[in-house]
């Protein structure tokens, strides 16, 4: 944990599973941590306690190589792979009140590893999905025979499918960790290139 005040950071309790190639996003205070390599289960830090608990609510499918972003009182569990090379499209709501996973708006194409954050453009919040490895739809050939993808897509609550932004990453890329800093004007001029 970062302490900024002290310009330092210190060791937390130890998460009660352990996850590779998991997603992690922040709500209300609290650290969600979910998914993994054949993993289906969810657990959640509390700071101020120094403590994580595991949730009974479990994702709909194993998932690896997800990404999780906080959004309004959700989380969603974005795209993944249920074993190496079954790539996914499916989107999963997570809703804090209710405590459930529900099925939400699919990506564009299936994608393992994307990264993901939300941005607010004037008074609409947006989730963003950069990059990602990649089988189809949109991607481009690197080294090992593999493909990646440098689509930027984006997708807000209300919406029937996601869209695809008109600028691309300038190389394709997976695994890569993504935030935003609020207050930043530079983020639309650069999405919209």
């Amino acid at each position: 944990q970062y302490d900024s005040a002290s310009n330092s950071w210190r060791f937390v309790n130890f998460m009660l599973q352990t996850r590779t190639g998991a997603g992690a996003a922040s709500l209300g205070g609290l650290v969600y941590v979910c998914g993994g390599v054949d993993r289906d289960s969810m657990e959640r830090f509390d700071p101020k306690q120094n403590q994580w608990t595991l949730l009974t609510a479990t994702l709909p499918m194993r998932s690896a190589g997800l990404a999780l972003v906080a959004l309004g009182d959700c989380l969603y569990a974005i795209a993944g792979n249920r074993e190496f090379g079954n790539f996914k499209n499916q989107v999963h709501c997570y809703n804090l009140y209710e405590g459930t996973w529900t099925e939400s708006v699919p990506l564009l194409s299936p994608c393992s590893c994307p990264s993901a954050t939300v941005i607010r453009l004037v008074a609409d919040e947006y989730i963003y999905v950069f990059g990602g490895d990649a089988r189809a739809g949109i991607s481009v050939h690197v080294p090992m025979n593999r493909l990646m993808s440098q689509a930027i897509q984006r997708w807000k609550p209300g919406m029937t499918t996601w869209e695809l932004c008109r600028g691309t990453l300038r190389a394709p890329i997976k695994a890569m960790a993504c935030c935003t800093v609020s207050g930043c004007d530079l983020i639309e001029p650069l999405l919209s290139r």
